[in-house]
């Protein structure tokens, strides 16, 4: 009489995602337990995509809780400058948490674009929580050429 024997395999990989999980998921906790996230953690706020079209650069970001009148948007020729506040949630105080993951407070990225943009043209739109920047590229500069005169005359200096 024959016997089937089944193996369960298992994939070592997949084990050692777990507990790399396991152990990630610790040390958060234990890291940010009844205490505020630390700062290092604001520059990573708002969460940010930036690509470019044929004609402008485009930068979506994610800015939950945060109105129209926290944010403010600087732009240059070069460079976009996004600052979010996001407030603390009402009726909530430093000292009440016993866990806090949400970031609040002032928070500001810079972004420097490869081409030259039209500051008076950019635009922004906030819906749901999502904020879409549009910011229009600059025409290249365009080149003159000059051309030389050849005098046949000494000028006269009087």
């Amino acid at each position: 009489m024959k016997f089937l024997t089944v193996r369960q395999s298992i994939d070592p990989m997949a084990v050692l995602r777990q507990r790399m999980h396991e152990h990630l998921s610790r040390l958060l906790d234990s890291a940010i337990e009844s205490r505020a996230l630390d700062q290092r953690w604001a520059h990573q706020f708002p969460l940010i995509n930036l690509f470019e079209s044929a004609d402008a650069f485009h930068v979506i970001a994610e800015v939950p809780g945060v109105q129209a009148e926290d944010l403010d948007i600087d732009v240059s020729e070069e460079s976009l400058v996004l600052q979010c506040r996001r407030p603390l949630e009402p009726g909530a105080s430093e000292e009440s948490f016993r866990r806090q993951e949400r970031w609040h407070g002032v928070s500001r990225r810079e972004l420097n674009f490869s081409k030259r943009v039209k500051p008076e043209e950019v635009s922004a739109d906030l819906h749901a929580g999502v904020l879409s920047i549009r910011i229009p590229k600059a025409e290249p500069p365009k080149r003159h050429r000059v051309d030389v005169q050849i005098k046949t005359k000494e000028p006269d200096h009087d």
